[in-house]
């Protein structure tokens, strides 16, 4: 009968994920002398109890034995698993099963773990629910779980309606703080080049409007909607009609 004597057996290598873990031992048989040298074939198993209990990992190597130094790296061809409690190792050489179990503690993956519920600092995180505080990112993509967001599109319009800025599919913003009520702006009309002109503005050629029998005014084709200019002896004003009644 073979004898296993495990000289370093948590090792663990966190540089990575999944986690892989060194494992040496000294295979000897019934009369604690170095086994041949060899190619051997050894099955590896973690369970979550000293006995019995429930299998959470395995894998099978053949190892070469040199002077009965059994040295490999586990979770070379199945990925460790992470530890929520402490894990309990079995050695298989063979057909015969090494026992006792030998314990493994939780802890030796707990500095890098794949999952994590909490953390005040991460490297990286593929998915996060929830961020508080800053993020240091170069692209931040957005995916909407509810609600109505809409990322990488141009199907979105931007629209004034008095004091209110709205965004189509999306929240308004009242701009009413941010005004600036002392400017004076003055409307005037041209009546040769029809143009009607905002200091500090835009203009609306009014020329494709029908001109209505006076000269002073012009009109829509029914005369309901008109631009008219009044003179006085002491003012002169600009009236603006709309629906048959007088607006401004």
């Amino acid at each position: 009968m073979k004898k296993l004597i495990i000289l370093l057996s948590l090792q663990v290598l966190f540089s990575q994920v999944p986690h892989k873990m060194s494992f040496q031992a000294y295979l000897t048989d019934a009369n604690n002398m170095p086994v041949a040298p060899g190619s051997y074939e050894m099955t590896f198993r973690i369970y979550d109890a000293l006995t019995e209990g429930n299998k959470l990992w395995e894998e099978t190597q053949t190892v070469t034995v040199d002077g009965s130094l059994v040295s490999l790296m586990l979770g070379n061809t199945v990925p460790l698993v992470t530890l929520k409690s402490a894990g309990y190792l079995e050695i298989q050489l063979k057909d015969d099963i090494l026992s006792p179990r030998q314990e493994l503690g939780a802890s030796m993956f707990s500095l890098q773990a794949d999952k994590a519920l909490n953390a005040d600092k991460a490297i990286k995180a593929d998915t996060a629910n929830i961020a508080v505080g800053y993020a240091k990112l170069d692209t931040l993509a957005v995916y909407a779980k509810t609600g109505d967001i809409a990322a990488n599109t141009d199907n979105q319009t931007l629209r004034i309606s008095g004091d209110t800025l709205y965004v189509s599919g999306g929240n308004n913003a009242v701009l009413s703080p941010y005004k600036d009520n002392t400017d004076t702006q003055d409307l005037s009309y041209n009546s040769s080049t029809k143009v009607l002109s905002l200091t500090d503005g835009g203009t609306i050629d009014l020329s494709g409007l029908a001109a209505a029998s006076s000269g002073n005014n012009i009109s829509d084709a029914d005369a309901d909607t008109k631009v008219q200019v009044e003179e006085a002896s002491d003012e002169d004003k600009i009236r603006f009609d709309t629906g048959g009644s007088e607006r401004m």
